[in-house]
């Protein structure tokens, strides 16, 4: 039984980032929802189950801690 639980274990913790992973959807901007400016391609923020493209990572500090004042 033990090895049976130690497997789920296993496989659960496996599997886990494949199941995050596909519920996050790509909002699919091309500008920065807080400069305006054109997306980098390498700074992103994750929001309620979308992906948000930025410009820079000093940008999604910002979008971070005020999600709704950007993305309203």
């Amino acid at each position: 039984m033990k090895k049976v639980m130690m497997l789920c274990l296993v496989l659960t913790w496996l599997l886990s980032p494949l199941v995050y992973a596909a519920a996050v959807v790509d909002a699919g901007n091309l500008t920065c929802p807080v400069s305006g400016d054109k997306v980098s391609g390498k700074d992103f923020v994750e929001h309620e189950g979308r992906k948000y493209g930025l410009c820079c990572a000093m940008c999604a500090n910002k979008l971070t801690k005020n999600p709704e004042k950007y993305l309203a």
